[in-house]
């Protein structure tokens, strides 16, 4: 197991050097130390802490309490407070952070560890259960815009905007797959251009060693929770750090038995594409393909019917237009169909005789006669004959 990475933001140099030192001690990685809120800010995009020890009293223009709300609001970390104060100003103010922890100095390196311990339990903890709250708010959603979707492109772009939205990711996008070209057909987020707008990108090409074009050539889900320290990440990673991202994962969407494209999600937290996370955005890329291949299906169908409809009304207009009478009936012997010349022979018109049998169109003896010649006409295969 990786051990946590602890950034220190403390304005006192000998208390930060020590401070390093105890948390070294103690197993944790320091990854740097800052001496304002806005060195805190710089270090934390670069650094990926899991934590930060963060002093209360800083110098500069940001204090401790508003550098906790930044680095909460932007990146998620869990902070705990280190001060020499306890006045009820300062912990009333301190409250608006949503710390982790608050630890008086001076303090024990047992009191150190348990405080880091405790909070960065909870802070998983409290991660997890807003991640699957956020992820089954995504399938439901996803699956609601399925039933009311009526073409591709309106399935893959609603999956985009219900990700960023439902599941407060910074970026999602579809990449369409034709040939060896990969398009975005659909994002939602912002990617500070990250994405391209126009044109494709080559999976023959080194752009094929991201997580992206690695889910697509490999046909696997292709999930990095430090993305910023793993070489598919080398083309883009300027980007992802000034947009704070630190995960990614690419779920494939396979349509005829071929991977036809991703969803492909992006995180500023590392590690959130854990084994639940990446099995319910699985699913979604499933429900995307069972959408696609519904449209198709309804697409299919309404073609069929619209070569039907036209098939019928030229037929319909060349029996319209011939100089004999005719007329079709269905297995229990009622009109389906009736001429214009059979409305003339028969002295019938064909509202009054659609959807009748030959008995209730042609009463009385007429219609028994019709009925037994229309019927031996079926049995010996001759024609129909009949005076009006």
């Amino acid at each position: 197991m990786s051990r946590a990475r602890i950034l220190i933001v403390e304005d006192e140099a000998i208390v930060a050097m020590d401070l390093q030192g105890r948390l070294t001690a103690l197993g944790y990685e320091t990854p740097g130390v800052a001496a304002s809120g806005e060195e805190a800010l710089r270090l934390t995009e670069s650094a990926s802490p899991d934590l930060v020890l963060m002093d209360i009293r800083l110098a500069g223009a940001m204090d401790g309490i508003a550098a906790a709300e930044r680095l909460r609001d932007r990146f998620g970390l869990p902070v705990v407070f280190l001060t020499a104060y306890a006045d009820d100003d300062t912990l009333e103010r301190a409250k608006f952070a949503d710390p982790f922890g608050y630890l008086l100095k001076p303090f024990q390196d047992r009191e150190l560890r348990t405080t880091i311990e405790m909070a960065l339990y909870k802070h998983r903890a409290d991660r997890n259960l807003r991640r699957l709250t956020r992820m089954y708010a995504i399938l439901s959603q996803v699956n609601q815009a399925i039933v009311r979707a009526v073409s591709r492109a309106e399935i893959l772009q609603q999956a985009a905007r219900i990700i960023v939205e439902y599941g407060a990711y910074p970026l999602a996008w579809v990449a369409w797959r034709e040939g060896d070209a990969v398009f975005p057909v659909a994002r939602s987020g912002e990617d500070g251009g990250l994405l391209r707008r126009e044109g494709a990108y080559d999976l023959n090409g080194p752009e094929a060693a991201g997580v992206t074009g690695t889910a697509l050539n490999t046909g696997q889900t292709c999930a990095v929770n430090r993305l910023l320290d793993d070489p598919r990440s080398m083309l883009w990673r300027e980007k992802l750090a000034e947009l704070g991202i630190r995960s990614a994962g690419a779920f494939p969407i396979r349509f005829k038995g071929e991977v036809c494209g991703t969803v492909s999600v992006y995180a500023r937290e590392p590690d959130a594409f854990d084994r639940e996370a990446v099995r319910l955005f699985e699913e979604v890329a499933l429900d995307v393909y069972f959408a696609l291949d519904w449209i198709e299906n309804q697409e299919q169908r309404r073609k069929a019917e619209t070569e039907l409809y036209s098939t019928h009304r030229q037929t319909t207009a060349i029996l319209e237009s011939i100089t004999d009478g005719f007329f079709s009936l269905d297995d229990e012997m009622r009109f389906t169909y009736f001429n214009a010349e059979a409305e003339r022979l028969l002295n019938r018109r064909r509202e009054e005789v659609i959807g009748r049998t030959l008995l209730e169109a042609f009463p009385e003896a007429r219609g028994s006669v019709f009925e037994l010649n229309y019927r031996r006409a079926l049995r010996d295969r001759t024609p129909l004959s009949f005076e009006t």
